[in-house]
């Protein structure tokens, strides 16, 4: 988990942020992305980090606006760099 939040590591709020996260289960689901993903379509399916939509997954299912029970990448290079992490694909 730290090493996917890593750009948050100088944060005064780093520590809660992965307490935060390593509560409970954790279940990986991955959708592959390559050049055609259309990130910006996956987001109108997921919505948006910061607000429930009805409609959408976060809508739906999220306890609140940071419980938001899905994470999704925004660019191809971030999906593959996460992938890296999660999945140890070298």
């Amino acid at each position: 988990m730290a090493e996917h939040y890593k750009e948050y590591k100088n944060k005064e709020w780093f520590e809660d942020l992965l307490d935060k996260y390593c509560q409970g289960e954790i279940i990986i689901g991955y959708v592959y992305a390559d050049a055609n993903t259309e990130f910006d379509k996956l987001t109108e399916l997921i919505g948006p980090y910061n607000e429930r939509i009805p409609g959408t997954i976060r809508g739906d299912l999220a306890l609140n606006n940071r419980e938001n029970s899905i994470h999704s990448a925004k660019t191809l290079e971030e999906s593959e760099e996460q992938s890296r992490i999660w999945f140890n694909e070298n």
